[in-house]
């Protein structure tokens, strides 16, 4: 009987070995299945697109096109952002420039911040060309008032608008009576 006991326990002894492979296979089995069943993670990719060049376009030609609309959403321009007037009646120093470089018409327009009033505006600008300096479209008291200089770009063939910009910008308008303290 003991040797029977015996038995029995090495017969048990030589089932572990079995019972953990098949453990192990099925942990595998199910871990593959975890991967493959399993919805992918979010990596914020656009699922919606599809790999290659765009329509009948060369890259070269799809370089070009995109450098165009930055171009044409980029704007540069020169502004004087303190504008110090002797008088009321007195010039102001606009300085706005649309330098050569830039491909599209560009007009200017000054707000006051405190009232919203239009205190300058011009009609388009050229490429290279600049307004030196002129009257306000109205007459402000001295004073210091912050205004907003909106930039706005157009094409050059249809005056179609493609953008626009804003500067702040100070203008400082001297008492006569009082005479220059800078």
């Amino acid at each position: 009987m003991a040797d029977e006991h015996q038995d029995g326990c090495m017969t048990a002894r030589r089932r572990w070995p079995f019972v953990l492979l098949v453990l192990g296979l099925l942990l595998v089995a199910a871990a593959g299945a975890w991967c493959f069943l399993a919805p992918p993670a979010d990596d914020g990719m656009e699922p919606n697109v599809v790999v290659g060049p765009m329509g009948d376009y060369s890259k070269d030609e799809l370089e070009a096109l995109l450098a165009q609309k930055v171009d044409e959403g980029m704007i540069a321009f020169g502004l004087n952002t303190q504008m110090h007037l002797e008088s009321p009646d007195a010039e102001a120093p606009i300085l706005f420039e649309n330098p050569g470089n830039n491909a599209k018409l560009l007009t200017l327009e000054i707000t006051r911040d405190d009232t919203g009033e239009a205190v300058y505006e011009t009609g388009y600008l050229a490429p290279g060309s600049y307004v030196d300096s002129d009257r306000l479209d109205v007459r402000l008291e001295p004073g210091s008032y912050t205004c907003t200089a909106l930039i706005r770009s157009y094409q050059q063939d249809t005056k179609k608008p493609l953008g626009q910009a804003a500067a702040e910008v100070v203008i400082s308008v001297q008492d006569p009576g009082q005479g220059s303290n800078r």
